[in-house]
């Protein structure tokens, strides 16, 4: 036996367990807030930063924005994800001074659409710092007959400042 069948027969083992988990591991999609699309109906209300979107300071009401979710796999193939994630503030919590509330839609390709998950701040406690949350769900995705975006709607009754929600990031998991 050669010196290099040897040394790859002992590395085989160490390496090939690298390359099963790295072959199962499922995408994630990602989105930061700020690359999302603002209705245009909102476009003087919402105001964002480094990567989050909120009310602009003299705005109240509702904000809409939307962000393509594409797939992360080349092949096509349902990317399995079961999991809406968002990070976001929701300063009053359950209360209804302010709310965000994010949708994974499915748009067919007769352009009917269909709710498949949604986040709801209200659900979870205040939060004056970011947190992250998440939503389960069971879908079978197909891209091939169908597309699919996540909406933001960010709602703040009043503009004093300590009621303003803000999305920063969305992820499908």
């Amino acid at each position: 036996m050669s010196a290099r069948f040897r040394m790859l027969a002992m590395l085989a083992p160490l390496v090939l367990p690298l390359y099963a988990g790295v072959a199962h591991a499922a995408p994630v999609w990602t989105a930061a807030a700020n690359t999302c699309v603002v209705d245009n109906s909102d476009i003087g209300d919402y105001d964002q930063d480094a990567f989050g979107i909120h009310h602009s300071r003299h705005s109240e009401g509702t904000i809409i924005a939307r962000c393509n979710v594409s797939n992360p796999l080349d092949s096509g193939a349902d990317p399995g994800w079961g999991t809406l994630e968002v990070v976001y503030r929701d300063p009053d919590g359950r209360d209804d001074r302010s709310q965000v509330r994010v949708r994974l839609i499915r748009v067919n390709n007769g352009g009917n659409s269909t709710n498949v998950a949604e986040f709801d701040s209200d659900e979870f406690p205040d939060t004056t710092d970011p947190a992250t949350e998440s939503v389960t769900f069971s879908h079978a995705f197909d891209f091939d007959h169908g597309a699919y975006y996540v909406e933001l709607r960010l709602d703040r009754a009043s503009t004093r400042s300590e009621n303003n929600p803000t999305v920063f990031l969305v992820r499908l998991k």
